[in-house]
């Protein structure tokens, strides 16, 4: 099992707004196959965000009979899909270089 952990989250943050704008220019790249431009826009669009927070942690947790095993990573990026909304979330930490997107 996976799970993670954010702390401190960086509100109106230049480093995720401009992450976010890069991913969205470049979707048409990877969805070149869908003709529609409509299609493309609403593909992500509302449907993604970018969060920047100071720290970002994720927990590996195993247990394989009597033996539970949890190892904590520090990562600079992870993402998930919130089961509510159903909106991508790409989480981000300042330190984190755009070029990995590229």
């Amino acid at each position: 099992m996976e799970s993670h952990r954010s702390r401190g989250i960086i509100e109106n943050s230049t480093v995720g707004r401009d992450l976010r704008a890069l991913i969205l220019e470049r979707l048409p790249l990877f969805l070149h196959e869908h003709k529609h431009k409509a299609m493309k826009d609403t593909l992500l669009g509302e449907n993604f965000s970018v969060e920047t927070y100071n720290a970002l942690e994720v927990r590996k947790h195993l247990t394989l009979g009597s033996a539970d095993e949890k190892m904590d990573h520090y990562v600079s990026a992870l993402s998930f899909k919130d089961p509510t909304s159903g909106t991508i979330v790409l989480c981000v930490t300042p330190d984190v270089k755009d070029g990995m997107f590229e």
